[in-house]
């Protein structure tokens, strides 16, 4: 009776340092699961913030990944808390079989989903070390921009005023030649008299010409005719000279 009651007591003895064994490698595992959930976490918001809408399909990939974890660790947490509440001790063995078919599936699971979550997070990393660097092009890139957009202002402020005094200058111009057109058709009205002008002078002019060449011929002969006059009264007072002289020599004879 004794051997049989000291048997017992080493089976309970047994059983419940297995169960505590059990339990403490399920309390570690929920443990890992949630400190992993915590560091997931922190990545997460941390990854969020640096961000800042760019690379969204990770953060949804990763966050997938942390619900199945936590579902998963749940799950856990209910199947196993289940079958350790089952106090028969007739079914002692089928329990403790199922517990292990349970709890080596749920470990599984887990263990892929936190590799699986750990490769992601690390990929993160890598993503968002990228894009620091991205950003910080960008910050120097959109400093260059603001620099030539307000430049470019300036530019643009100093042109609308150049602009304006051009427009201004045009109306004036277009004002000055609308009268130059009015000008310019007079002048042609004018020129068209003058050629007309121009041409009867030079018919004038032509008969001017011959009219003066006749008088030219005129004025010739009448020059001849005085000096044939003056030859005749120079040869009549040469005459009459020489008349005088016999005269007054036959007047001397006489005498």
């Amino acid at each position: 009776m004794n051997s049989m009651h000291k048997l017992s007591d080493t089976r309970v003895r047994h059983d419940a340092l297995t169960q505590q064994a059990r339990q403490r490698k399920i309390d570690a595992w929920l443990q890992v699961a949630a400190s992993l959930s915590e560091q997931i976490t922190v990545e997460l918001q941390t990854a969020t913030e640096q961000l800042q809408g760019e690379g969204m399909a990770d953060l949804q990939r990763v966050t997938a990944l942390a619900q199945r974890l936590a579902n998963n660790s749940k799950a856990m947490r209910d199947t196993l808390g289940t079958l350790f509440d089952s106090g028969e001790k007739s079914e002692e063995h089928a329990v403790t079989s199922t517990e292990d078919c349970a709890m080596d599936e749920q470990v599984n699971t887990l263990g892929k989903d936190m590799a699986g979550v750990k490769l992601d997070v690390a990929d993160l990393k890598v993503d968002v070390a990228g894009i620091k660097v991205d950003v910080a092009g960008l910050k120097t890139d959109v400093a260059g921009l603001k620099t030539d957009v307000a430049g470019l202002k300036v530019d643009v402020t100093d042109l609308k005023t150049d602009v304006a005094g051009l427009k201004v200058d045009v109306t004036d111009l277009k004002t000055d030649v609308a009268g130059l057109k009015v000008d310019v058709a007079d002048l042609k009205v004018d020129v068209a008299g003058l050629k007309t002008d121009v041409t009867v002078l030079k018919t004038d002019v032509s008969s001017l010409k011959l009219d003066l060449a006749v008088v030219r011929s005129n004025y010739a002969t009448r020059s001849d005719v005085a000096e044939a006059k003056s030859a005749v009264i120079l040869s009549c007072v040469g005459t009459m000279i020489a008349l005088s002289s016999v005269a007054f020599a036959v007047a001397r004879l006489v005498h």
